[in-house]
């Protein structure tokens, strides 16, 4: 039968008086939501830099097709690597010297030693140059493209990590507190992994429920083995916590329900 996760008696005992003092516990839980939501901010910064300098970079090499001086080059060497893109050099001249450049093109490019290509370069750059048809990116291309990979996968996780606690938050304002004695297990066998043994919360009112972590940062190393510290729990369903009193003090571990409450004969 499908449990209701508006109604939090298959997870919460009924309030009662010892779930102590719920603006500081609170308070604690909002901190941490504070901080996811600060992590998916500099995710999106990074993400949005990188992304700056990508683009950047590319209307750079578009500007040197009106802006660079556009001379007559010869490709002298061509080689296409298995694991990266294929680039070839070319040789043209500037009023001062003869240059051999290296331009990087894409991936299904073909070139032969001899072939004749328009290359266009800055006049106050000669370094920087590239063909009418490979863009040639510079190196800051190829660095921007780092942060834009990173943000491309933190984004996307800190941004459902701090949603999640958000959830949270607004369950456990929903539901207040409930003292528990929690027992975090050992870690079993199986390839399970240390960071979510099972967790079960004992109530004063005699029932129990079995808990697991959810994702995030806030793991369980360290509190395996730990047997009925003193905790408190909030939430429902999906959208639970325990807040666990540790002597650095209170730490936030974001749990779901795996089963509902039962009463410990």
């Amino acid at each position: 039968m499908a449990v209701d996760e508006q109604d939090f008696s298959p997870w919460l005992p009924p309030a009662d008086r010892t779930a102590g003092d719920f603006a500081v516990q609170t308070a604690k839980l909002r901190r941490t939501v504070f901080r996811a939501a600060g992590l998916a901010l500099a995710w999106a910064a990074v993400f949005a830099a990188g992304v700056t300098g990508v683009t950047l970079a590319g209307a750079a090499a578009e500007d040197l097709l009106t802006s660079g001086v556009r001379v007559a080059g010869e490709v002298v060497f061509y080689n296409d690597p298995v694991k990266k893109a294929p680039y070839f050099q070319v040789r043209f001249a500037t009023p001062d010297q003869v240059r051999l450049e290296r331009i990087d093109c894409a991936a299904d490019c073909t070139y032969h030693v001899g072939d004749r290509v328009t290359v266009f370069y800055d006049p106050a750059d000669p370094a920087r140059v590239r063909t009418q048809e490979e863009a040639n990116p510079s190196g800051a291309s190829d660095l921007s493209m780092i942060p834009t990979l990173a943000g491309l996968v933190g984004l996307p996780i800190s941004v459902v990590v701090a949603a999640g606690w958000l959830r949270r938050l607004r369950a456990v304002a929903a539901t207040g507190w409930r003292s528990a004695g929690v027992t975090v297990l050992p870690e079993l066998g199986g390839g399970r992994s240390e960071h979510q043994p099972p967790v079960y919360a004992a109530y004063r009112d005699g029932s129990s429920v079995q808990l697991r972590r959810s994702l995030s940062t806030h793991s369980l190393r360290g509190l395996a083995g730990w047997e009925n510290r003193r905790a408190w729990v909030g939430g429902r369903g999906r959208h639970m916590v325990v807040l666990i009193q540790r002597d650095q003090g209170l730490y936030a571990v974001p749990v779901r329900g795996v089963t509902t409450r039962r009463r410990v004969s």
